[in-house]
């Protein structure tokens, strides 16, 4: 399946075609990130927003010398460091795990033009809604022992997860050992 950034934005704008293309033309940073190589890293002050059309990435925060998986990006979804909410470092980093394209715009234009444009507002509003309630179901996630649990509730929740991201990485996002997730997964 392919992705395109004028689709997945098309929700943005059910009426107004000028406006939609207006803000196509700001996306005009393609960025080409290679299989391990890293998007964002922990300390720097991020800039941009990024649509994802092609690859996948995990989003991690060090911790004591292991990276533990926040979450992931894949075709079609938008990725942004919560820093830019902020204006702050990045407490996070994106790494691909397969060789990903990107589009990019500058957050001061993308905030701008939201400011400026009700119905592009409100759908942000509302993509920003959709991520606080998936990181409270996160946070449920991370305090319920069973593992079986945990993989059925994200199985559930996002079974387009498991399409696009090796097992491995979903094991460390659930909290399991990738032998476990395996036979969970078989059962």
């Amino acid at each position: 399946m392919e992705y395109s950034l004028e689709n997945t934005l098309k929700n943005f704008f059910s009426k107004d075609q000028q406006s939609l293309d207006e803000l196509i033309d700001q996306w005009n940073k393609e960025v080409l990130i290679n299989r391990k190589q890293r998007l964002i890293h922990f300390g720097d002050k991020e800039n941009y927003i990024y649509y994802i059309e092609k690859g996948t990435c995990i989003i991690t925060y060090p911790d004591q010398g292991e990276d533990r998986i926040l979450g992931f990006g894949y075709p079609g979804t938008f990725l942004f460091s919560p820093s830019i909410l902020s204006d702050t470092s990045s407490e996070e980093e994106v790494t691909a795990i397969k060789k990903m394209t990107l589009k990019a715009i500058h957050k001061d234009y993308f905030f701008s033009f939201i400011e400026n444009h009700l119905e592009a507002k409100n759908n942000w509003m509302k993509q920003l809604q959709n991520l606080l309630v998936a990181q409270i179901y996160r946070q449920v996630d991370l305090l319920i022992a069973s593992p079986q649990e945990r993989y059925q509730r994200l199985l559930n929740r996002s079974p387009h997860v498991f399409q696009f991201i090796p097992n491995k990485y979903i094991a460390a996002y659930l909290r399991m050992t990738p032998e476990t997730f395996s036979r969970l997964q078989n059962s």
